[in-house]
């Protein structure tokens, strides 16, 4: 906030303000800084991303999947938006769009562990779970601290009825 006190042209405060201010989950501020981002830097990928973010956060998700797709617009080799709209496709069920997003943001950056996360989370909303298991492996193999994939791969056990290896 000093940041664009001083100088309130600088896209690069509001970005960063867009994503301080939704990690402390005050979204309706964090959605206005993204808005005041984005026109400080219309052609600004991450810009676009953290306002999607927010606005996805803020519970506005028609919106930021515009926002999303705008980043992608201004750069389709921005993985991090590619994996956040897949996010958002898959909650909205919209589980083929959403592969398809996170198969780009794997193919951008091969060992984006988050995005090998959803991508199995997606495959067994779909019903293919020895390549959801492969996924998040995967996830595992790159960041062997990151438990999501570990809560996942219990989850996709238990949906199979495969209680041993659910509680392993």
């Amino acid at each position: 906030e000093q940041a664009l006190a001083h100088d309130a042209q600088r896209a690069e405060s509001a970005i960063a303000l867009t994503e301080t201010l939704r990690l402390a989950k005050r979204f309706d501020e964090a959605v206005a800084a993204g808005r005041r981002a984005t026109e400080l830097a219309p052609e600004s990928a991450p810009a676009w991303n953290n306002f999607g973010l927010a606005l996805d956060e803020a519970e506005r998700k028609e919106e930021a999947e515009v926002a999303f797709r705008r980043a992608l617009e201004v750069d389709p080799s921005h993985p991090k938006a590619h994996l956040n709209l897949g996010n958002l496709l898959r909650l909205a069920k919209r589980y083929s769009e959403a592969e398809a997003e996170l198969g780009t943001a794997l193919r951008l950056k091969a060992d984006y562990h988050q995005a090998w996360n959803s991508l199995g989370v997606v495959l067994g909303d779909l019903g293919r779970p020895s390549e959801a298991s492969e996924a998040f492996h995967q996830a595992l193999k790159l960041q062997p601290r990151y438990t999501k994939p570990l809560t996942n791969l219990g989850k996709l056990f238990l949906d199979l009825e495969r209680f041993p290896e659910a509680l392993q």
